[in-house]
C-alpha cells in the first residue's frame, strides 16, 4: 500500500513539474521529488512504466476435410481490421517461424492466421488418433502425401469463415514462405473466390507435385506479389518464370540476403509486403 501511495505521489509531482516548470536546474526538481517521497539523495526514484498491451493472439484448433487435426494461431488486429493474412510456413518449419512477423502485421492493422501444416509442429494427429510425420511423407507411383497439404490451407479459410472472422466485405490474403508458396498458392488458386491476393516469398516453380507455375496460369484478376533476394539467383529465375505465367504477378527483388522467412525480417521485405497489402485493401 505504501508503494502504491508513493507511486501516485510521484506521478502527481511529475505532472505538476511538467505543468509548472520550476526556476532552476533539473537537480533541484529531482531533489524536491525525493524529499516529497521521503527518499534519501542516494535512493533512486521509482520508474513509472506504461503497461503492455495484451497479445491478441490465441491458439486455435480445426480439422481438414480428410480428418487431420490442425493447430494454429489466430490474432485479430486491434484498432481497425484491414484484412486477414493466412501464413503458410516452409518445409521443416512451423507456425512459430512467423511469431515476429505476426506482431508486425497486427501492429499495422492486419489480422493473422498461422498454423502447423500436417505432420509438423503440433499438427501430428488425425481424428482417429493416427500419427502423421511429414519427414516420412512419400511422393511416388503409390501415392503422393504432399498433395494433401493444400487441404490444410483450405481448412484455415473455412475456419475463418465459419467463425465469422472473414466475410464478403473482408479482405483475405495468403502468404507463403519457401515451399509454403506452393502449398498456399495451389490452395489459393482452387479457392480464388475466397482469396483477394497472394504473397509469395522465395517460391519454387514446383514442389513435390505442387506445380505453382502451372496453377498460376489458371487464375487472373487477383493481385500477386512475389519476393526474392537479388542475391539468390535460383529464386530470381523462379520469379521470372512465374511472372511469365500470370500478368497480375508483380515481382520484387530484395537487396538483402536471405531465403523465405529470413526475408520477412528485412526492412525492405516488410515494406514491400505492407505496401502491397495497403494498396489492395483500399475501398
Amino acid at each position: 500500500m505504501k508503494r502504491f501511495v508513493l507511486l501516485i505521489a510521484l506521478v502527481l509531482v511529475t505532472l505538476s513539474a511538467m505543468a509548472f516548470p520550476p526556476v532552476g536546474n533539473d537537480k533541484a526538481t529531482t531533489d524536491s521529488v525525493r524529499a516529497f517521497l521521503g527518499l534519501t539523495p542516494d535512493q533512486p526514484l521509482p520508474v513509472v512504466r506504461e503497461p503492455r498491451a495484451p497479445d491478441p493472439r490465441a491458439s486455435v484448433q480445426f480439422r481438414t476435410e480428410d480428418g487431420v487435426i490442425l493447430h494454429g494461431t489466430y490474432g485479430r488486429a486491434v484498432g481497425g481490421d484491414k484484412g486477414t493474412v493466412i501464413l503458410v510456413h516452409q518445409q521443416n518449419g512451423t507456425r512459430r517461424d512467423f511469431a515476429d512477423f505476426e506482431r508486425f502485421l497486427l501492429s499495422n492493422g492486419y489480422s493473422i492466421m498461422s498454423f502447423d501444416l500436417r505432420g509438423t509442429g503440433e499438427s501430428t494427429k488425425t481424428e482417429e488418433g493416427e500419427t502423421i510425420d511429414q519427414s516420412k511423407f512419400k511422393a511416388g507411383k503409390e501415392g503422393n502425401d504432399f498433395l494433401g497439404l493444400p487441404k490444410d490451407v483450405e481448412a484455415a479459410i473455412a475456419w475463418l469463415e465459419q467463425k465469422g472472422f472473414h466475410g464478403k466485405r473482408d479482405k483475405l490474403f495468403v502468404l507463403g514462405a519457401g515451399t509454403g508458396c506452393n502449398v498456399g498458392g495451389v490452395a489459393a488458386v482452387k479457392n480464388a473466390s475466397h482469396v483477394d491476393g497472394f504473397i509469395l516469398v522465395s517460391p519454387l516453380s514446383t514442389y513435390r507435385g505442387l506445380d505453382l507455375a502451372a496453377e498460376l496460369k489458371n487464375i487472373q484478376g487477383r493481385p500477386i506479389l512475389a519476393l526474392a533476394s537479388a542475391q539468390d539467383s535460383s529464386s530470381v529465375n523462379v520469379l521470372r518464370t512465374l511472372s511469365s505465367r500470370n500478368r497480375d504477378l508483380r515481382q520484387q527483388l530484395i537487396p538483402e540476403k536471405g531465403y523465405a522467412r529470413e526475408l520477412l525480417a528485412t526492412k525492405t521485405g516488410r515494406t514491400q509486403i505492407l505496401n502491397f497489402l495497403n494498396a489492395n485493401t483500399k475501398n
